[in-house]
């Protein structure tokens, strides 16, 4: 529940201030209890990162440009790490860190 409770955050934050911009559009999230998520019909993992319920991807093409490094400050205050993927995408991480743990993100 950490990371749709957190999207969910993320996403009413962005529409209070940019609420003439489209809703962030969500692309992939992890299954809310973590497992494969079988969008191939081939029980095979295509999405490495989201498999343990705290990963989502949000579309970066539809925020404008100048609402992105906000978008970034607005994740990051929430507690997400991110990383901005080829494919103009965000994926962010919800993954509770350690003060000494590496955050480390990546892109599918």
């Amino acid at each position: 529940m950490i990371t749709v409770n957190g999207i969910q955050a993320i996403a009413a934050q962005y529409m209070r201030e940019f609420p003439m911009d489209l809703p962030l559009p969500i692309m992939r999230m992890s299954l809310p209890k973590g497992g494969l998520f079988d969008i191939d019909d081939n029980w095979a993992p295509p999405l490495v990162q989201h498999r343990l319920g705290w990963e989502v991807d949000v579309k970066s093409v539809y925020i404008p440009q100048e609402h992105r490094s906000r978008l970034e400050e607005i994740v990051k205050a929430k507690g997400a790490q991110i990383i901005v993927c080829p494919g103009e995408y965000y994926h962010l991480d919800f993954t509770p860190q350690t003060p000494t743990q590496e955050a480390g993100p990546m892109c599918d």
